[in-house]
Protein backbone atom coordinates (compact mmCIF):
# COMPACT_ATOMS: atom_id res chain seq x y z
CA UNK A 1 0.00 0.00 0.00
CA UNK A 2 1.23 3.59 -1.03
CA UNK A 3 2.31 5.80 1.49
CA UNK A 4 -0.01 8.60 2.57
CA UNK A 5 2.91 11.16 1.44
CA UNK A 6 3.79 9.17 -2.11
CA UNK A 7 2.83 10.22 -5.74
CA UNK A 8 -0.18 7.77 -7.15
CA UNK A 9 -0.75 8.41 -10.74
CA UNK A 10 -4.34 8.65 -11.62
CA UNK A 11 -4.24 5.25 -13.05
CA UNK A 12 -3.65 3.76 -9.70
CA UNK A 13 -5.86 6.33 -7.94
CA UNK A 14 -8.70 4.97 -10.64
CA UNK A 15 -8.09 1.39 -10.44
CA UNK A 16 -8.24 1.53 -6.67
CA UNK A 17 -11.28 3.40 -6.43
CA UNK A 18 -12.82 0.45 -9.04
CA UNK A 19 -11.54 -2.01 -6.56
CA UNK A 20 -13.46 -0.60 -3.55
CA UNK A 21 -16.25 -0.14 -5.39
CA UNK A 22 -16.85 -3.47 -6.20
CA UNK A 23 -15.65 -4.35 -2.89
CA UNK A 24 -18.71 -2.40 -1.13
CA UNK A 25 -21.23 -3.41 -3.16
CA UNK A 26 -20.03 -7.14 -2.64
CA UNK A 27 -22.06 -8.88 0.13
CA UNK A 28 -20.96 -9.15 3.31
CA UNK A 29 -18.96 -6.11 3.43
CA UNK A 30 -18.56 -4.99 7.04
CA UNK A 31 -18.19 -1.25 6.35
CA UNK A 32 -20.81 0.54 8.30
CA UNK A 33 -23.20 2.26 6.23
CA UNK A 34 -22.13 5.68 6.91
CA UNK A 35 -18.52 4.75 6.20
CA UNK A 36 -19.85 3.47 3.18
CA UNK A 37 -21.63 6.75 2.15
CA UNK A 38 -18.32 8.68 3.23
CA UNK A 39 -16.30 6.71 0.95
CA UNK A 40 -18.70 6.54 -2.05
CA UNK A 41 -18.76 10.95 -1.57
CA UNK A 42 -14.81 10.67 -1.98
CA UNK A 43 -15.02 8.81 -5.00
CA UNK A 44 -17.36 10.71 -6.70
CA UNK A 45 -15.24 13.90 -6.16
CA UNK A 46 -11.93 12.26 -7.47
CA UNK A 47 -14.35 11.18 -10.57
CA UNK A 48 -15.88 14.60 -10.70
CA UNK A 49 -12.55 16.37 -10.57
CA UNK A 50 -11.21 14.00 -13.46
CA UNK A 51 -13.34 15.81 -16.11
CA UNK A 52 -12.12 19.48 -15.05
CA UNK A 53 -10.52 21.92 -17.36
CA UNK A 54 -8.92 24.87 -16.46
CA UNK A 55 -8.95 27.83 -18.59
CA UNK A 56 -6.66 31.47 -17.84
CA UNK A 57 -8.19 34.66 -18.44
CA UNK A 58 -6.36 38.56 -18.42
CA UNK A 59 -2.90 39.75 -17.38
CA UNK A 60 -2.01 40.07 -13.80
CA UNK A 61 -0.20 43.62 -14.45
CA UNK A 62 -3.55 44.39 -16.85
CA UNK A 63 -6.52 44.19 -13.75
CA UNK A 64 -5.82 40.65 -12.90
CA UNK A 65 -5.47 37.11 -14.11
CA UNK A 66 -8.73 34.90 -13.92
CA UNK A 67 -8.08 30.83 -13.35
CA UNK A 68 -10.78 29.05 -13.22
CA UNK A 69 -10.96 24.99 -13.05
CA UNK A 70 -14.95 24.32 -15.37
CA UNK A 71 -15.93 20.83 -16.30
CA UNK A 72 -16.49 21.38 -19.96
CA UNK A 73 -19.71 18.47 -20.11
CA UNK A 74 -21.52 20.87 -17.82
CA UNK A 75 -21.93 24.36 -19.76
CA UNK A 76 -24.07 26.19 -17.65
CA UNK A 77 -22.31 25.12 -14.80
CA UNK A 78 -19.30 26.05 -15.79
CA UNK A 79 -20.83 29.47 -16.83
CA UNK A 80 -21.70 29.99 -13.14
CA UNK A 81 -18.26 29.64 -12.48
CA UNK A 82 -16.91 32.26 -15.18
CA UNK A 83 -19.75 35.04 -14.13
CA UNK A 84 -19.24 34.77 -10.16
CA UNK A 85 -14.94 34.81 -10.92
CA UNK A 86 -15.39 37.85 -12.93
CA UNK A 87 -17.72 39.27 -9.86
CA UNK A 88 -15.19 38.36 -7.27
CA UNK A 89 -11.98 39.74 -9.68
CA UNK A 90 -14.05 43.72 -10.29
CA UNK A 91 -14.67 43.18 -6.36
CA UNK A 92 -10.94 42.84 -5.55
CA UNK A 93 -10.23 45.28 -8.20
CA UNK A 94 -12.67 48.02 -6.21
CA UNK A 95 -11.50 46.68 -2.99
CA UNK A 96 -7.63 47.24 -3.91
CA UNK A 97 -7.97 50.76 -5.34
CA UNK A 98 -10.05 51.97 -2.35
CA UNK A 99 -8.24 50.40 0.57
CA UNK A 100 -5.04 52.44 2.03
CA UNK A 101 -2.65 49.93 2.88
CA UNK A 102 0.07 52.06 4.03
CA UNK A 103 -2.36 53.21 7.00
CA UNK A 104 -1.47 51.78 10.02
CA UNK A 105 -4.46 50.95 13.17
Amino acid sequence: MAQLNTYVSDEMLFDAIEDVLIWLDSEGSTVPEVTQEKIRTLISAAKRNENLSSIEIGTPSKGGAVKAYLDPHDYNGSRTVLENIFMLRQYAQELSSTTDISRKE
